[in-house]
């Protein structure tokens, strides 16, 4: 027997992107019974579910909401899992998805939010049952935060509007942006995920090995192309020149950022470097990314130094190659680069302070992670909950989704 690997680049799961969706509630229909098959991958778990589909999309509904019981209990979004944030009646904030009761397929991805949201010990996570009547109620209470399916192929896919018995229910998005198309904490979630995925947020799920492919490859081809060879030296010499030039000159841009920005926001934390003494620190953000950026300059400085060295004392060719590639990778991971040049929030692995780097991270795996700091920068689940329902309790029942979603790429 063999296996065989089929691996394919792919654009948007949906033709709309990452875009919110709205449901129809099927209330007809079962996607999965009790003691049949609805936690397995099967083509029976699919078949069934493309007239109903269908049928959605014809009154204007880009995916099925598919429930159970008299009570309406909810399944799952389409084909993916379902997950919901709101107040709930006790006034807590909550994430809830469907218990894997046999009826629910067990996904990598809800796993996976679970996981994650449950380590941010910001709100409360639960599996349990949650019926319509009571995503109703919550939505004409103004709890009804957010809700978005989760699954292999689109990560998250926010929800705007439930159409359930002959009423749509618009689905807070973001309070603060109307142009949104997520709310605060589905977005949260699919940009950590994607990073994770892509390398950019480090994680104990995935290994970045992008460095060390580079060096190894380097060195590979140095080797095989014979660019030791000292005929290519002046060539090489300038190569690294320029993107110490470059280099130099984006931390002093990024320093001049810094400076015009000067957040004054106060940050107090515990010093994150191993084996440090100094206990609790107390500072600014600007005087915070001040001192990084001073240390990374610095550590360009030594760099250069012990790079020029080996060059011109032993009459090494590699570290000139390397340094002209690996330096320009690292500046670009580097948390001011992110924030500063490419405007990326303060949060989650750029949320401040920043561990020092582990020089032994691509080989081992482990993960860099931030110590809790006290500043105003990060969006908390209870700013999140009061601004969307206000937004909620202002909003006013929709007439119909417009004919444009008919045309919207259902799952396969």
């Amino acid at each position: 027997a063999m296996l065989y690997v089929i691996a394919s680049p792919c654009g948007p799961y949906f033709k709309t992107g990452f875009k919110a969706v709205s449901l129809y509630c099927d209330e007809t229909n079962v996607r999965a019974w009790p003691g049949g098959v609805g936690n397995r991958k099967l083509g029976a778990n699919y078949a069934p579910s493309v007239g109903p589909q269908v049928a959605a999309e014809k009154k204007g509904y880009q995916q099925v909401l598919w429930t159970i019981g008299e009570d309406h209990e909810l399944m799952e979004v389409g084909t993916m899992n379902l997950l919901v944030l709101w107040r709930n009646e006790q006034g807590e904030v909550e994430l809830i998805t469907p218990p894997l009761d046999g009826t629910i397929l067990p996904g990598v991805t809800r796993d996976s939010i679970l996981e994650l949201t449950r380590s941010w010990g910001e709100f409360k996570v639960s599996e349990r049952k949650i019926n319509m009547k009571q995503i109703t109620k919550a939505c004409d209470e103004g709890r009804l935060l957010e809700v978005f399916g989760a699954g292999t192929a689109c990560v998250v896919t926010p929800v705007k509007c439930i159409h359930f018995q002959g009423k749509d229910y618009n689905i807070p998005l973001d309070p603060n942006n109307p142009e949104s198309q997520a709310g605060p904490i589905t977005n949260r979630i699919y940009q950590t995920l994607f990073g994770i995925q892509y390398g950019e947020v480090p994680s104990k799920w995935s290994v970045v090995i992008t460095q060390m492919a580079i060096i190894f490859g380097t060195m590979h081809v140095v080797k095989k192309a014979g660019l030791e060879n000292p005929e290519y030296a002046p060539i090489i010499r300038t190569a690294y020149a320029t993107v110490t030039a470059v280099i130099v000159a984006l931390t002093f841009y990024i320093k001049t950022l810094i400076q015009q920005k000067n957040d004054s926001t106060e940050l107090e934390y515990d010093d994150p470097t191993p084996g440090s003494d100094q206990g609790r620190i107390k500072t600014t953000v600007a005087k915070y990314d001040l001192g990084e950026l001073s240390k990374l300059q610095k550590s360009t400085l030594f760099t250069v130094a012990i790079v020029g060295f080996m060059h011109f004392k032993f009459g090494y060719i590699q570290p000139l190659i390397l340094q002209s590639l690996l330096p320009l990778l690292n500046l670009y991971k580097n948390q001011l680069f992110q924030i500063y040049v490419l405007g990326k929030p303060a949060v989650d692995s750029l949320q401040r302070p920043w561990v020092p780097e582990n020089p032994f991270a691509a080989l081992t795996g482990a993960a860099n992670t931030a110590n809790p700091a006290v500043t105003s920068s990060s969006t908390t689940a209870a700013t999140v909950a009061e601004e969307s329902a206000d937004a909620s309790r202002s909003s006013t029942d929709s007439a119909g989704s417009s004919d444009s979603e008919k045309n919207a790429n259902k799952e396969d």
